[in-house]
């Protein structure tokens, strides 16, 4: 069988290698000619773990190929969309001209009983409503007749996309049966765990439950370091007690922010597809995540101020710019981080950055002198630490300053022990703590 994935970022690549590694052949389908030009060279685009390996292996073994353009072929074929499906960044309403495009693509290039699966994130009714029609009026075909057309959401974590592509359940529902089967045989090479729901439309929406619960739960623990801070209380002591024995809580850390290009877009696209309905709760759990990065500036400030510093011509050293630390991603959208080099840069601070996932140019592009490892330069005035990548943990904070100022530590993610760092003399910050 041979199958077309279209659009070849975190969600559509690691897919597509998947699949060519289990043994189909796979096309994979990118208007970006320079990451077409990597992918031949089987230079890895972002970063996961073992995929330089995979996509080396399934180059020679002649089950993947690259294009911008969509291939015409004689065979029947599965086409999986897995474009982005970005917000607007002011109305936060979908934008889903990539998604239209690659539909149109695709239905000049469809034949009687070809598969078309929807693994990109869409409001609920896109399928159905969008797809379809665009598939069936540029083909002259209609679908459950002529061809066949389900959803698969994509439910991976960055940093661990290849295994869980093998592990985890995956959802899948369709236009009919056949659609739900023909889909499933294809899943079920990479996975032996297929959950079949009623709809296009029920598949839609358990993706956009996924990420809108988890985004609610972040705002949660946010609001919970908020609430601690107004109290005068230390945020990871009173919730490392609650869930101390108790099974019945999972509650999080509070963080300097959600980003990605999923948690911070998907619940507006919930949203979106229930136009009239009172969600309150969802938009203000965004809200209250999105207001972490105020928090965080703010912890900035009254930390310079309680330490007699000034942020102008301050020597910082930024650590962490992808939006998560733990699995390790090289994905900057959204990051907590960028809005907090903008204000830095601002004040007048001189930046430095590292992290250890994250493209090199990358960095630089946010006008940041990067570091190409944590001890390479010393004797800053200020660290901040951006994301709870295992790697900041158990850093010689003494090694980076080794001249006679003090340094202070703010931290984003509570890593710290605010006292064993005071005996050393040096002055930590961190979002949640008492920070007296």
């Amino acid at each position: 069988m041979k199958i077309v994935v279209v659009g070849l970022g975190y969600v559509g690549i690691t897919l597509a290698l998947t699949l060519a590694d289990v043994g189909f052949s796979v096309v994979g389908s990118d208007k970006d000619k320079r990451k077409i030009e990597k992918l031949r060279k089987a230079e890895a685009p972002i970063y996961e773990p073992y995929i330089k390996q995979l996509l080396e292996s399934t180059i020679s073994s002649g089950n993947i190929e690259f294009f911008e353009e969509i291939p015409t072929f004689d065979e029947n074929i599965t086409y999986i969309i897995s474009v982005g499906t970005p917000i607007h960044n002011e109305t936060q309403s979908p934008m889903l001209d990539n998604y239209k495009n690659a539909a149109t693509e695709i239905a000049k290039k469809i034949k009687k009983d070809d598969l078309i699966i929807q693994r990109s994130t869409v409001p609920v009714g896109t399928a159905r409503n969008t797809l379809k029609k665009i598939l069936e009026e540029n083909s002259n075909l209609k679908a459950s007749v002529d061809f066949q057309l389900s959803c698969a959401p994509e439910r991976t974590l960055q940093g661990n996309a290849l295994k869980e592509l093998r592990e985890l359940s995956q959802i899948i529902g369709g236009i009919d049966e056949r659609s739900v089967k023909k889909t499933s045989s294809i899943f079920n090479k990479i996975t032996h765990t297929i959950v079949k729901v009623s709809s296009l439309e029920a598949a839609e929406l358990i993706k956009l439950f996924d990420n809108t619960y988890r985004d609610i739960t972040i705002s949660i623990a946010n609001l919970y370091g908020k609430i601690c801070q107004k109290l005068n209380l230390d945020a990871k002591e009173v919730i490392e007690a609650a869930n101390y024995g108790y099974s019945r809580n999972k509650i999080l850390f509070p963080g300097p922010g959600v980003g990605g290009g999923c948690l911070v877009k998907d619940p507006y696209l919930l949203l979106s597809s229930l136009q009239q309905t009172n969600l309150d709760l969802i938009k203000k759990s965004r809200e209250i995540n999105d207001s972490m990065i105020t928090d965080t500036i703010n912890l900035i400030k009254s930390s310079f101020e309680k330490t007699s510093k000034i942020i102008k011509n301050s020597k910082i050293f930024v650590l962490g710019f992808a939006f998560k630390g733990t699995p390790a991603t090289d994905d900057i959208r959204f990051s907590p981080t960028l809005p907090i080099v903008d204000f830095l840069k601002k004040e007048g601070a001189i930046i430095y950055g590292y992290d250890g996932v994250v493209k090199p140019e990358d960095i630089k592009g946010l006008g940041v002198e990067r570091i190409s490892q944590i001890y390479e330069k010393k004797n800053y005035d200020c660290i901040i630490l951006m994301n709870n990548n295992q790697e900041f943990r158990g850093i010689d904070f003494k090694k980076l300053n080794e001249g006679s100022k003090p340094l202070l530590i703010i931290d984003g993610w509570y890593m710290y022990d605010s006292k064993i760092l005071d005996r050393l003399g040096i002055k930590y910050f961190a979002l949640g703590a008492k920070n007296e």
